[in-house]
């Protein structure tokens, strides 16, 4: 009987996606190295081999999520056909369909122990973004509809001030919209777009976000 061997990068991500089910089933703290060896049928010894540590199996899923958000901006900045301001809008909700889609996450990151994890998650997905989302703004600065003579740092500067204010109201959903429906204006301003010009994106933006957050805010 010949032998089903594996290649490496295979059995990661069968780990990764395995990990993935059970804790958007149970929950991280429920699940355990255990639980995700078990579901895959291997051995624990299969798993340390390409995992020290269920954070670690943590550790390399937000950066895979990261770097999924980042292709799928490219994408949506290379679309023919589109405005700058429907890329930016795509961009926006087709980002938000990501975050819910693993909701879960949003748990792993809060407390004060998860503040490496969600340093790194920020840094990645920054990282990944930024390049993406400044083509779409150079378009609309080609298009008259931005006025920034800065694109990249920009982008740059809103994904910081974004991700440092989420992280701060992480525990507080209430404050965490809050802040979301000021950000409207922020952007615009940053990109020197005329008041009102991403005011429907961001209407679409809240009411795609479903059970993600609460909706009520003062």
């Amino acid at each position: 009987m010949v032998r089903n061997v594996k290649k490496p990068e295979e059995r990661k991500k069968e780990i990764m996606d395995a990990a993935e089910e059970l804790f958007a089933d149970r929950g991280y703290e429920s699940t355990s190295v255990d639980d995700i060896a078990n579901r895959l049928g291997v051995s624990h010894g299969l798993f340390y081999h390409y995992f020290d540590s269920k954070e670690s199996v943590v550790d390399a899923i937000v950066v895979r999520l990261a770097e999924e958000i980042g292709e799928n901006i490219r994408k949506i900045a290379d679309t023919p056909g589109l405005t700058g301001v429907e890329k930016f809008r795509r961009m926006m909700l087709e980002s938000l369909e990501s975050k819910k889609q693993k909701n879960y996450l949003i748990k792993l990151f809060q407390g004060e122990e998860k503040t490496l994890l969600l340093s790194k998650y920020m840094d990645t997905t920054i990282s990944e973004m930024s390049t993406q989302i400044a083509k779409i703004v150079e378009q609309g600065v080609d298009e008259g509809v931005f006025r920034t003579p800065y694109p990249r740092k920009s982008v740059e500067f809103w994904l910081h001030g974004r991700f440092f204010m989420v992280q701060k109201y992480m525990e507080d959903p209430l404050e965490v919209m809050g802040f979301l429906k000021a950000e409207t204006r922020f952007v615009e301003l940053l990109l020197e777009a005329e008041e009102g010009a991403l005011t429907s994106l961001w209407d679409d933006y809240f009411a795609d976000m479903g059970d993600l957050l609460p909706t009520e805010v003062d």
